[in-house]
């Protein structure tokens, strides 16, 4: 059994697939891994530059599979997962890499079983530091849970694929937005431990226009559809607070009416995006728990939106929201 399974889905991925290879087996050494390439019917050159690769560097363990169904890289890794034999499982997203000695450093760790390892990233040149001072279990699926954004995501992080395969934890390919945190927290379900690391592993690249500076087109039913999955995880999972769950509902409001209801790309009249408001805030799952959590608890500036509107003063968020994506637009143009 190989120590490592490296899962990358690739969709179009020519300008950065090998970047992302060679930051894996330039640190470790051809024994410990294998690397499991799922194109999802690239148009590009992907492939091509991958079997060439592959067949100039027989030394390395590599995997090229073409995906059965084009249905995004949640359908991707689940190739991945099905079809990888390591001990333990990483997510690479083909437009990022890992940074230098950094896996060389995790492969020094004493990884254990049914645990979680959270590593901290760089994303562009910001450094993210993830560690958290808690030794209590609870209290680390707590604050993952209550700061999604930044924890709540697949890659840079090490999972037991044992226990992946085994339980059949599998990411949700009916979701299309936030399946990342949905297939995480069901794997929090099983684990005994989440261990954060000091290493700076992962590095998350700007390369790709985001959404901000995309064409628009609406993602609320997907962040809703995403929010009632995650809903029922949570009320199956006896050590997340109900609390929690609303905090991580809130922050994802944040996120819908910024990088969708208010985006700058927004194009459609301001009558239809208050329609779009009203049907987020009006969501079963979203009112319940703007009515539950509490105002003393709404005074951090992630939760304002939630305290504005709560007070019934809509307006004072919409405010919000829009300059949140104004900045974000600016922020990120810079990047281009």
């Amino acid at each position: 059994m190989k120590k490592f399974s490296f899962i990358i889905p690739t969709y179009n991925s020519e300008d950065t697939i090998l970047r992302a290879i060679k930051s894996i087996t330039l640190q470790l050494k051809a024994q410990d891994y294998e690397i499991l390439v799922i194109d999802d019917n690239s148009s590009d050159n992907t492939l091509e530059l991958l079997n060439n690769y592959k067949s100039h560097n027989k030394d390395i363990n590599l995997n090229v599979a073409l995906s059965q169904r084009k249905q995004g890289a949640a359908s991707s890794r689940n190739e991945g997962i099905l079809n990888s034999t390591g001990k333990y499982i990483l997510f690479l997203d083909a437009d990022d890499f890992y940074i230098s000695n950094s896996l060389f450093n995790a492969n020094e760790l004493p990884l254990t079983e049914k645990s979680l390892n959270i590593f901290n990233f760089e994303h562009g040149d910001h450094k993210v530091d993830l560690s958290i001072k808690s030794k209590d279990f609870s209290e680390k699926i707590k604050h993952i849970i209550e700061n999604p954004t930044k924890y709540m995501t697949v890659w840079g992080k090490i999972f037991d694929g044992q226990l992946l395969r085994n339980q059949k934890i599998l990411f949700n390919e009916d979701l299309s937005l936030s399946e990342d945190s949905e297939f995480l927290l069901r794997y929090l379900g099983e684990v005994s431990g989440v261990k954060f690391n000091d290493i700076y592993l992962y590095h998350y690249s700007i390369d790709n226009a985001s959404v901000m500076r995309g064409t628009y087109t609406s993602k609320v039913q997907g962040y809703l559809d995403s929010l009632k999955e995650f809903r029922d995880d949570i009320n199956s999972m006896s050590i997340v607070s109900k609390n929690s769950f609303y905090k991580y509902v809130m922050i994802q409001v944040n996120l819908m009416m910024v990088r969708d209801v208010f985006n700058i790309n927004n194009k459609v009249s301001f009558f239809e995006r208050l329609k779009a408001f009203n049907k987020v805030l009006n969501d079963e799952t979203i009112s319940d728990s703007i009515s539950k959590i509490k105002l003393s608890e709404c005074l951090k500036l992630n939760y304002l939106p939630t305290l504005f509107i709560k007070l019934r003063l809509k307006p004072l968020s919409i405010i919000m929201y829009g300059s949140k994506s104004y900045f974000n637009s600016k922020k990120e143009n810079k990047n281009i």
